[in-house]
């Protein structure tokens, strides 16, 4: 069944996409989990800062959590690089900054661990944007993007796949 509209016709292969997507990968079914690193990842954005300002849980734990799951889930090629010392790095920087303030939250997003496309520069990552041309690209900056996330006390984990060039050819 097709739409006439083309947004509503992306919409619809976007959701169907994501239910196939949910049957593939149920956090329940993942055995090398246990249930408190299920619940970990299973946190939204908003919900991960709260249990971090109430000590229910630290950023290294959460990024660890996310570096396990990264690593069993490799043949889904969802990540095209990930920056695992510098992210841990920073992690173990957001908790020390925590315990001084009083468990005070650090920036808006406040130690919580994210990933970003990878058309996005990190100063010192490979951006490859998903093309072999760019695959020995080394960013020499950080993108508005990346920086403004930084500051806000994100720990960019890795950068995900995505459409060469980030060029989605639908049709």
């Amino acid at each position: 069944y097709q739409r006439r509209v083309r947004g509503e016709m992306l919409y619809c292969r976007t959701f169907r996409y994501r239910q196939k997507l949910k049957k593939r990968i149920k956090l329940s079914t993942l055995s090398y989990l246990t249930s408190r690193e299920k619940n970990l990842l299973s946190l939204s954005l908003s919900e991960a800062k709260e249990w971090l300002n109430e000590q229910k849980t630290t950023s290294m734990e959460l990024t660890e959590v996310c570096f396990k799951h990264i690593s069993h889930t490799k043949k889904y090629n969802t990540f095209i690089t990930l920056i695992q010392n510098k992210a841990l790095e920073t992690a173990s920087k957001y908790d020390k900054l925590r315990k001084e303030q009083g468990h005070k939250s650090v920036g808006k997003i406040g130690g919580v661990p994210i990933a970003i496309k990878d058309n996005f520069c990190v100063k010192d990552v490979p951006a490859t944007c998903a093309s072999n041309m760019l695959k020995d690209f080394v960013a020499p900056y950080d993108s508005t993007v990346s920086s403004r996330l930084e500051a806000e006390g994100a720990i960019i984990i890795g950068k995900t796949n995505m459409d060469e060039f980030g060029m989605v050819n639908h049709i």
